[in-house]
């Protein structure tokens, strides 16, 4: 009967006490991931939510970034602290700081068939076209990742046919029987089984799904192709709480979702007053919500630091005279030590995800979650050397900043008739 709920968590206090106090039962456990990269306050309160409860883990923390091959770490690593458990667990729900509950613990749990895992996944042929699109835009590229910040393209690859045969894309938001589980952790380790992800745009919505699916690791487990999970959020790049209602509450229910993902800071009168009627809710004291910082404005160059657990912990905007707002360059870092220097083109989104061309630059979407370029296209300075990547020796970050700065100059004459 025991579930057990795995949460990667990256900025709220109140929504993780909230989803433990709805998810708590004596007998079902819940481990708790904080992005390494998230406000003290939320290691902190992960900590005192397990001094609290019996029932509640903290796994370490990998350092996080959106789109990256740490979401799937972190994922594998509370794999192997559920296996570790002496809890007989038989289901492992993946889930984030913004699902909620549709049912009470003890449903959930009576709902799973034993032995039978649920992950939404498409192989290439059963795709549509934009889902096809969407893919190769995924793998065509070495996708590399700057810690704590996102993932950005490097050169061209091009994938083998048996690579691609592999390949699933779907919901990282799985629910595994333990056989799942137990065979994902066997293969952690198998560099060739994973190396095509590590180096991919937002893995976390294929690896996993594609082991399971395309591979001999998961032959002869019993796996249904749908998700537990109903994501609120119809239209992407929508802001993180659209979608989010009552109205949506009880369709996904009525629809046998378990859980809902993507709720708002406060819960519609329904959907609060479903989780007041789950059994076993422990008293917790208050969480405090996390402040997020300003931004200023100087001299043309804006200094700041992304929301919490949205961005890096560096992040200095540039501009000149005569750049076109639609151009901005940025310094990214989160540990000082490894920088990218991004030139951001926030050019409406109009479907396409396959790179275009700004004035013979490559222009890419970019891989990465940053405040205000959600969607946004990256463009390749082929005069900087690494694709943006520098070290930290402040040195050498002037000339390159200085050379970027002039291409989006030259560039900004372009941005206004580039039709795509």
């Amino acid at each position: 009967m025991p579930v057990v709920y795995a949460v990667l968590c990256h900025q709220s206090p109140p929504l993780v006490a909230d989803l433990v106090r709805a998810l708590h039962h004596p007998e079902q456990p819940i481990i708790l991931h904080a992005d390494a990269k998230a406000p003290p306050p939320l290691h902190a309160a992960l900590r005192h939510l397990s001094a609290l409860l019996p029932n509640v883990h903290v796994a370490d923390s990998v350092l996080c970034s959106w789109g990256g091959w740490s979401l799937v770490e972190a994922s594998l690593r509370m794999i192997g602290q559920a296996l570790a458990l002496p809890t007989p667990w038989r289901h492992f729900c993946l889930l984030s700081e913004h699902h909620v509950p549709l049912q009470s613990p003890v449903t959930i749990a009576a709902s799973l068939p034993d032995g039978v895992s649920f992950a939404d996944a498409l192989s290439p042929p059963a795709m549509d076209a934009y889902q096809r699109r969407d893919l190769r835009h995924r793998f065509a590229r070495y996708w590399r990742e700057l810690p704590g910040v996102g993932m950005f393209a490097t050169g061209k690859r091009a994938l083998a046919p048996a690579q691609i045969d592999v390949l699933r894309l779907g919901s990282q938001w799985v629910v595994l029987a333990r056989d799942a589980c137990e065979r994902l952790w066997a293969a952690r380790d198998d560099a060739e089984l994973w190396h095509i992800f590590r180096e991919s745009l937002v893995p976390d919505e294929t690896a996993l799904l594609s082991v399971l699916r395309g591979t001999q690791v998961g032959a002869g487990l019993n796996i249904k192709r749908s998700s537990m999970t109903f994501v609120a959020w119809p239209h992407l790049g929508g802001s993180a709480d659209s979608g989010f209602d009552d109205d949506s509450v009880r369709n996904a229910r009525a629809r046998g979702y378990l859980f809902i993902r993507k709720r708002p800071a406060r819960l519609p009168p329904f959907a609060a007053a479903l989780l007041c009627r789950f059994p076993n809710r422990p008293s917790l004291p208050p969480f405090a919500t996390i402040e997020m910082p300003l931004r200023a404005r100087l001299a043309g160059v804006v200094v700041g630091a992304a929301p919490p657990g949205s961005g890096p912990t560096c992040c200095l905007e540039f501009a000149v005279p005569g750049q076109a707002p639609a151009l901005s360059l940025h310094l990214l870092s989160h540990d000082l030590a490894a920088f990218k220097l991004l030139l951001a083109w926030r050019r409406p989104f109009d479907g396409p995800i396959a790179p275009i061309s700004l004035g013979g630059h490559e222009a890419s979407i970019i891989g990465a979650r940053l405040p205000g370029l959600t969607l946004a296209r990256e463009v390749h300075l082929f005069d900087i050397p690494d694709h943006g990547f520098i070290g930290g020796n402040a040195d050498d970050l002037a000339p390159h900043i200085a050379t970027a700065l002039t291409v989006a100059r030259a560039l900004s004459p372009l941005v206004a008739t580039q039709a795509g």
